[in-house]
């Protein structure tokens, strides 16, 4: 009876500890639907406790609003390198006529 019971709590010790792994990895990834399944995983299986969880719960949201701001830094300069562009433009266009009068 001793024996099953052991084999059952290093069973549970050895799934807490593998999703545990797979978390800290999917911070060092930057994944966030691997940190999304495996925090749904741990809240459901109950293997780790609640205050793990939310830690990575936090972190998730770091990296996603790190992500989203990462987004929006690249459409701004694009946006920028567009309005620069058209500009180079116009001031060649405009230089070019100014040319063509003299």
């Amino acid at each position: 009876q001793a024996a099953l019971a052991t084999r059952l709590a290093n069973r549970r010790l050895r799934g807490a500890h593998r999703l545990l792994k797979r978390l800290r990895q999917a911070v060092n990834d930057k994944n966030i639907a691997a940190l999304r399944s495996g925090i749904e995983a741990g809240s459901r299986h109950g293997l780790v406790p609640d205050g793990i969880l939310e830690r990575y719960r936090r972190e998730r949201e770091t990296i996603e609003r790190r992500q989203k701001a990462a987004q929006k830094a690249k459409e701004r300069a694009r946006l920028r390198a567009e309005r620069d562009a058209a500009l180079a433009r116009e001031r060649a266009n405009s230089a070019q006529r100014r040319r063509e009068r003299e």
